[in-house]
C-alpha cells in the first residue's frame, strides 16, 4: 500500500513547478506543498509527537488545512 507521502513525493519529482493547489489567494505548487507538509511534521516531531499519536484540527478551508 502506497502512502499519500510516498505519492506526493512522486509527483514533486515529475512536476515540482506544476500548480498542486490554486485559490483565489495564492497558487502552491507541488514542491512547496511537499516543503510544508514537512515542515509541519518536523515541527510535529519536535513537539514530542510520534508515529500513531493522533492530531485534531480546526481550520477554514485553506492552504494551511490542505498542509
Amino acid at each position: 500500500m502506497q502512502l499519500l507521502i510516498d505519492e506526493l513525493a512522486s509527483v514533486v519529482k515529475k512536476y515540482p513547478r506544476r500548480i498542486a493547489i490554486n485559490k483565489p489567494e495564492r497558487e502552491i505548487t507541488y514542491s512547496e506543498l511537499n516543503h510544508c507538509i514537512r515542515f509541519v511534521a518536523s515541527w510535529l516531531t519536535d513537539q514530542g509527537l510520534i508515529k500513531g499519536d493522533r492530531v485534531g484540527i480546526h481550520l477554514q478551508n485553506t492552504i494551511e488545512y490542505i498542509v
